[in-house]
């Protein structure tokens, strides 16, 4: 069993889509603690991006520790620009990890070119550009290290001679247990991925880009190579075509989306959405009185409910007040999720669209959903999925706040209400159309 572990559930989520597309079968859990076990990749979120440092060391170290399952295989998911507290869930993670592994080296890479991410020289550049630590290029995660060797001290740059097996090998023999590697292209990562596999108690922490690396090279080393990709273990890549004749959908009722955030961004998504869609969206949108109260909005919930009628797409949007109590602002997410989970479940929704973190977990959590399996993405960071359990097969689109464009959150609801389930034929990708 393959675990990544990321920062946050964005991360988890990107990282995730990498393995389900290499044919593993995927799952996100949602609720910490043990599962059935039966995926081949889970990927947790410790949630410890914005914490203080041995704050996110001790999430991150417990998030892993109560998975309660055996783990053949770590990889550590960090931002690119290695940002926020990325030294100490690499350290957290680590600690359990070891408790039942012998680690010899751990190599950070955190290189998405894909992206425009890259490391030269164990220095960050950003689309052809070194970093700047000052200026920071993206707001929501900004530049603090321009190295590796900056935001964690103890990192070696290992160099490629001759192949990276023997570079890590050399290195593990002199004694180091951190080190940092390069890479520019994909094929770098590759390279990277594959020394490293090579290499008994190697543990990897790095970017979406290295995921993918990780998941091809793995797929291969654990015999999965006369899979195809997207064909996770006895299972296709997406659910069958003929899966809702014979099972059911989940629901036959709206589409129920959720914006629990305050992303400028989502607002526009929003508007977009009304004015694109007209009648077939119903928008509600409750004042802070009442979603700052669970029976205020509950009782709110209900008339919405009843206001349904046939629409094709029911969406809970968060207050446009502002409150400075930082406790509010975080239980107004998780209320408007209750909401959200009640209008899902009385309307019999037929998908779910989320569109905020906290928010999108307690809306899941509501539902009895602990896991949800990835199949791919629409967009960078935005998986499809369906929920593995609580109402299983019930698709689930959800992105965090500011990803995307102002026409991103209609993309979403149009992907779930013209789609029975995700399918696509052999060796085409998804899409919006």
């Amino acid at each position: 069993m393959i675990v990544i572990l990321a920062d946050d559930f964005t991360g988890a989520y990107e990282a995730a889509v990498q393995f389900a597309k290499a044919g593993y079968d995927t799952r996100v859990r949602i609720v910490h603690g043990p599962g059935d076990g039966t995926g081949e990749v889970y990927a947790l979120s410790a949630d410890d991006r914005d914490c203080e440092g041995e704050a996110a060391r001790f999430r991150a170290r417990t998030t892993l520790s109560v998975f309660g399952e055996p783990i053949d295989r770590l990889y550590i998911k960090v931002g690119p620009t290695l940002s926020g507290t990325s030294r100490y869930h690499m350290t957290g993670a680590g600690e359990t990890w070891d408790l039942n592994h012998r680690r010899n080296l751990t190599v950070v890479c955190p290189a998405d070119p894909a992206t425009g991410y890259q490391v030269v020289n164990g220095q960050v550049w950003i689309m052809d550009v070194p970093a700047d630590p000052i200026a920071g290029y993206d707001p929501g995660a900004p530049v603090l290290w321009a190295t590796v060797a900056e935001q964690m001290p103890r990192a070696k740059l290992v160099q490629e001679n001759g192949d990276w097996a023997s570079s890590f090998r050399a290195a593990i023999k002199e004694g180091t247990r951190l080190a940092s590697a390069d890479a520019t292209t994909d094929a770098d990562l590759d390279r990277l991925a594959a020394g490293m596999t090579a290499v008994p108690g190697v543990v990897p922490v790095g970017s979406v880009g290295l995921a993918g690396a990780c998941a091809r090279t793995w797929r291969r080393a654990d015999g999965f190579a006369g899979r195809p990709a997207g064909a996770a273990a006895g299972s296709p890549a997406v659910p069958p075509a003929d899966y809702p004749r014979k099972h059911g959908r989940p629901g036959t009722g709206p589409v129920v989306g959720l914006v629990s955030s305050i992303e400028p961004i989502a607002r526009a998504q929003v508007d977009r959405l009304v004015a694109e869609t007209g009648r077939r969206t119903i928008v509600r949108q409750p004042n802070l009185a009442t979603a700052a109260w669970r029976t205020s909005l509950r009782a709110w919930a209900e008339r919405v409910a009843d206001e349904a009628g046939d629409a094709g797409t029911v969406l809970v949007v968060r207050p446009e007040e502002r409150t400075s109590d930082k406790l509010l602002a975080d239980d107004l997410a998780i209320f408007l999720g209750d909401a959200a989970a009640y209008l899902a479940d009385r309307l019999q929704a037929s998908a779910l669209v989320l569109v905020g973190e906290a928010g999108t977990q307690s809306a899941l959590a509501n539902l009895d959903i602990t896991e949800l399996r990835i199949w791919d993405q629409i967009g960078p960071g935005i998986p499809v999925t369906t929920a593995y359990d609580g109402r299983p097969g019930l698709p689930v689109l959800t992105k965090a706040g500011h990803l995307g464009d102002a026409g991103t959150l209609r993309a979403m609801v149009e992907y779930v209400r013209t789609m029975a389930y995700p399918t696509r034929r052999p060796g085409s990708s998804f899409g919006l159309g």
